[in-house]
């Protein structure tokens, strides 16, 4: 791995209104460190 290669990114935003539907992915209501759960992602090819 090459120094100074970014491996995440983080965005935070204000909302403008309540949500309709709230949170209901893959991380919902862990609560201690988890691993990458990517593997879930159906847009990730699997080869």
């Amino acid at each position: 791995m090459e120094s100074g290669r970014r491996i995440c990114q983080i965005v935070f935003v204000t909302m403008d209104r309540k949500l309709d539907v709230g949170y209901n992915g893959k991380y919902l209501g862990q609560i201690s460190v988890t691993g990458s759960r990517a593997h879930q992602d159906n847009e990730i090819k699997k080869e």
